[in-house]
């Protein structure tokens, strides 16, 4: 559990957890009646419980499989039982963090400099 990878699953949970509260901010705000109509107090619970699970699921559970020491040193996810395990790690991880910093530009772009 050393080497950031607790810090690395609370990174991944809170950009989950932004892309959950964006999307049912999102559903309360476009589209009021459906959500009035649909929405249940057990989903807050999910909403609530996802960022983490899908933290640990990506993360966590990962990095204790493909973790090993090589010459003295502690590797995290670097030995993958076959490439295309490692080749989707890789393009998960790429495309997560270029859409936050895509996100994160329009953001600023859109702020009025008044």
């Amino acid at each position: 559990m050393e080497g950031g990878a607790l810090t690395a699953l609370g990174m991944t949970a809170g950009i989950i957890g932004l892309m959950v509260i964006t999307i049912e901010r999102y559903f309360k705000i476009v589209h009021a009646i459906a959500h009035r109509k649909y929405y249940h107090n057990w989903m807050t619970s999910v909403g609530v419980a996802l960022p983490w699970i899908g933290g640990s699921s990506l993360i966590l559970f990962p990095g204790m499989a493909t973790t090993r020491i090589a010459d003295g040193r502690c590797q995290r996810l670097t030995f993958w039982p076959n490439e295309a395990m490692a080749l989707v790690s890789h393009a998960f991880h790429d495309g997560a963090t270029n859409m936050y910093h895509r996100k994160l530009a329009i953001c600023q772009e859109n702020v009025d400099p008044r």
